[in-house]
């Protein structure tokens, strides 16, 4: 259930734009997502190895408050990785794209920050998931959602595709910030045992 409300949450900015902004928008919106693509799959690559050693470490330190700060520590490592991204492609993504993208730039910041609140999200779940609070991943996703489809329904075409990214933005970090808080309540809860 929840990779489903993911991958709708994903994808129903596309479809909006193309229904309100025209199929011209929407190749702008999709070519420049996925230049900051390269940082998803770097991301989720990660998280398919860290996810398992996660697992692994919780089953013999479930007290221990050390996955915070490998967790915080892979999150500062991610945060100059976007970084660096961010500054490479804004400086040469018209040779990359070329001519018909250059508008894109403007969208990329947009992207690189909510791509890094989906890393972020991808590196705390696994501890709400071990402790089998899954539910908890799943139920903020509705909300956010359905803000991100009346944000985008109600201003796409009066703040154009920039807008669009930075709700993208938004909708992560809403997502990344509760399942930070939350894993920081499991980790403390198990700390006190």
């Amino acid at each position: 259930m929840n990779g489903i409300m993911i991958y709708s949450f994903a994808l129903i900015d596309r479809f909006l734009i193309n229904d309100i902004l025209g199929s011209e928008a929407v190749g702008l919106y999709v070519g420049v997502f996925q230049i900051s693509s390269v940082l998803q799959v770097l991301g989720s690559s990660f998280s398919a190895a860290w996810f398992p050693w996660v697992f692994n470490y919780l089953a013999d330190n479930k007290t221990s408050g050390n996955i915070l700060e490998y967790s915080f520590s892979l999150l500062g490592l991610f945060a100059i990785v976007c970084s660096f991204f961010y500054v490479f492609m804004d400086n040469f993504m018209y040779f990359i794209l070329g001519s018909n993208f250059i508008d894109g730039e403007f969208l990329l910041f947009g992207f690189v920050l909510g791509i890094f609140f989906q890393i972020t999200y991808w590196i705390f779940s696994p501890i709400i998931q071990y402790n089998k609070k899954n539910l908890v991943l799943t139920y903020p996703i509705i909300p956010i959602l359905l803000c991100s489809l009346f944000l985008n329904f109600y201003f796409l075409e009066r703040q154009g595709l920039v807008f669009a990214s930075l709700v993208y933005a938004m909708s992560w970090f809403l997502l990344a910030l509760i399942t930070v808080l939350y894993s920081f309540k499991l980790v403390n809860a198990f700390k006190n045992l």
